[in-house]
């Protein structure tokens, strides 16, 4: 009898229609199963740089005491990429490029689970219209202004980008 019939009823058999819900995988779940497909693959770099985002999701996981959102799951994978990238910058100055290379390519495997960052001319612009909306001017605006700034970008922009555009702008 094949899978997609049942028993004879009646000396007919008949089709059974099957309904699988489609769950969307969490990222948590995404990276576990590449990682598991990098260990297959022998892919280092992407396993060691799994292993340490999906302990980062871990501990976030375990400080809140309940599952994370898709959010904040993409502000602590977001949060690790910050940690490269400053990695980056300071295996450079330091004449490192061995170690600002692998670092590199773990932050390309990391960036694959980030949307895309929004770029210097899409922060300007919402800035400028955070500040036209509320009106804001001046250095003691500042703090308003990043945080509607970085709440609208939902991650996907660098704090410190975010800053020198905002002074930038209200100065």
């Amino acid at each position: 009898m094949e899978e997609n019939e049942t028993a004879p009823q009646g000396g007919q058999t008949a089709a059974v229609e099957v309904s699988l819900y489609s769950v969307p995988m969490s990222l948590f779940d995404t990276m576990q199963k590449d990682m598991l497909s990098a260990v297959k693959s022998g892919d280092t770099v992407t396993v060691d740089i799994l292993k340490i985002v999906l302990s980062a999701l871990k501990n976030a996981r375990i400080a809140k005491g309940e599952d994370l959102s898709e959010d904040e799951e993409k502000k602590a994978v977001f949060a690790e990429a910050k940690k490269i990238k400053d990695s980056i910058e300071q295996y450079t100055s330091a004449g490192r490029e061995d170690l600002a290379q692998r670092e590199q390519a773990q932050l390309d495997v990391v960036q694959k689970y980030l949307p895309q960052e929004a770029g210097e001319d899409e922060i300007r612009s919402v800035v400028e219209r955070v500040v036209n909306e509320t009106g804001a001017s001046g250095a003691g605006s500042m703090g308003m202004v990043m945080g509607t700034v970085m709440k609208e970008l939902q991650g996907r922009a660098d704090g410190a980008v975010v800053s020198r555009i905002v002074r930038e702008v209200l100065v």
